[in-house]
């Protein structure tokens, strides 16, 4: 079952309710569901009015994440000690500051909340978050944490999940016949905008 429970939607919401700012990073050498699910996590601040940064080390090597490169920025915005006691740090697919790569700036000592589907992951005992290891990609999570705290995931938004979780999931090759849950999510992104031909494309970089 990949249900969010209220539990852990309400420890999100807590989290964004808590900090004034807040930043949002994924591992180095970013993928397409790092990059999208970094993006998602965007999109539920920006229904709360939270103002946040989009972080990463990059390099942005893989030809279907270049064109979101100029959202992303390797500095961080300049944060006295008061503004940084009131200061989120948000780490999707992947669970360790470590992972996110070279950084200008101090993450650390950050309050953080993790999201991440990795099996190698672990949540440390002052960290916060949720870790799915049988979830198919970090964005399938993402859009479920939109849809428990917020509602039906709008057009543009559906398209940037479907993206992350088609790159993670091999245009869904690589998932069972456990999958129904996930197609089932999938179907509500197709059904608010996201095209499988044109994800298909764009993740091949227009090769047929």
């Amino acid at each position: 079952m990949f249900e969010i429970s209220q539990e852990n939607t309400e420890a999100l919401k807590t989290f964004i309710l808590d900090h004034d700012f807040f930043f949002i990073a994924g591992h180095k050498e970013p993928d397409g569901d790092c990059i999208t699910s970094c993006l998602g996590i965007a999109a539920i601040l920006e229904h709360f009015n939270k103002p946040y940064q989009l972080l990463s080390a990059g390099p942005f090597k893989r030809n279907e994440v270049i064109s979101w490169q100029e959202k992303f920025s390797a500095t961080m915005e300049f944060q006295d000690d008061a503004e940084r006691k009131k200061t989120g740090l948000f780490i999707a697919d992947c669970s360790e500051i470590i992972r996110l790569g070279e950084i200008d700036g101090d993450l650390k000592g950050l309050d953080t909340f993790v999201i991440d589907h990795h099996k190698t992951s672990d949540l440390e005992s002052d960290v916060k978050g949720y870790v799915n290891a049988e979830a198919p990609a970090c964005a399938f999570l993402i859009q479920l944490f939109y849809e428990a705290l917020i509602g039906p995931v709008p057009s543009e938004l559906a398209k940037i999940l479907f993206f992350g979780i088609c790159t993670d999931t091999g245009f869904f090759r690589f998932l069972t016949e456990t999958s129904a849950e996930v197609f089932a999510a999938v179907s509500r992104l197709v059904a608010a905008g996201a095209d499988p031909r044109t994800t298909y494309r764009e993740i091949n970089s227009g090769k047929p």
